[in-house]
């Protein structure tokens, strides 16, 4: 009589961030099993990638199989950004998947909504990546001032000290800005549409000490109507 051979059928593992998987070696004659692991069990519960091999026993006679884990990567997948309260946003989950949900219940990579938040405000997401696991995360948005927020010195000392060298206003809110610097006769001698560019109280060469008028004119990120303001800067050498 010739005894019948153990067929072993077990499946390859996936483990997600942070948990473990449980592989499972099914067997039509099996009536005992060993992992390399040492565990006597069917099924088993690993936390580690590699390879894991079970031989099933049965009547004097063995099979085996041997059962390939791997471990899905982690996905960073948070960012945030400002937004205009009362303006339309596009929400998009940085990752193609395989599915896709929001806490809104949308099941959509982007969504797009009228925006009307007055607090910063975190949208969870859930994302299935090929593999099958599930990453959660969030997009952050900060609603922005409905009105921009600029600040001007009124003096500056260009004397290459590394201290107050130059003339520059900031704030944020910002959009379409155009800055003009004129002396006492009214000749312009500066003009930016950025506020990161700094005026070193140069004109030509250096300019003497004297009092300057500045005119900025702007619109506010989250408004069309254009601002000008007319101010005054002493330039101290």
């Amino acid at each position: 009589m010739i005894n019948e051979l153990p067929i072993v059928a077990a499946t390859n593992g996936v483990i997600c961030p942070g948990l473990t998987t449980t592989i499972d070696a099914t067997s039509t004659l099996g009536s005992s099993y060993l992992w390399n692991t040492g565990s006597p069990d069917p099924s088993i519960i690993v936390d580690q990638p590699g390879q894991y091999i079970v031989v099933v026993s049965y009547d004097n006679c063995t099979g085996s199989d041997t059962v390939d884990v791997v471990v899905a990567p982690e996905q960073d997948l948070s960012y945030g950004f400002d937004a205009c309260p009362g303006a339309p946003i596009t929400l998009s989950i940085p990752f193609q998947g395989s599915a896709y949900l929001w806490e809104s219940g949308e099941a959509e990579q982007s969504i797009t909504f009228l925006y009307t938040g007055s607090d910063t405000t975190d949208f969870d997401f859930e994302v299935w990546d090929a593999l099958g696991c599930v990453h959660s995360d969030s997009v952050t948005v900060t609603p922005m001032d409905s009105s921009p927020r600029l600040f001007a010195p009124n003096a500056f000392t260009p004397d290459g000290d590394g201290i107050n060298d130059e003339f520059v206003i900031t704030g944020y809110g910002e959009r379409e800005v155009e800055l003009m610097i004129f002396n006492r006769w009214g000749e312009q001698v500066f003009n930016t549409k950025r506020l990161t560019d700094p005026w070193n109280g140069t004109y030509s060469g250096q300019i003497k000490q004297d009092v300057y008028v500045y005119k900025l004119k702007y619109n506010g990120e989250c408004t069309n109507d254009e601002t000008s303001i007319i101010g005054h800067v002493t330039l101290v050498r």
